[in-house]
């Protein structure tokens, strides 16, 4: 059996158990840099007039 990499949202790979709380903020971090790459997202450039 082969493993399909990319269909679920990271949120859904470890929900419960050692470690869930640390995913968490790792979860967070991913949302963080997928708004990143995304360039129709909000963001503001510091230090640019």
């Amino acid at each position: 059996m082969r493993a399909r990499w990319g269909s679920a949202e990271p949120e859904q790979l470890y929900p419960t158990g050692d470690g869930a709380f640390e995913f968490e903020r790792t979860v967070s971090r991913l949302h963080e840099m997928r708004g990143e790459a995304d360039p129709s997202a909000e963001h503001e450039v510091v230090g640019e007039r």
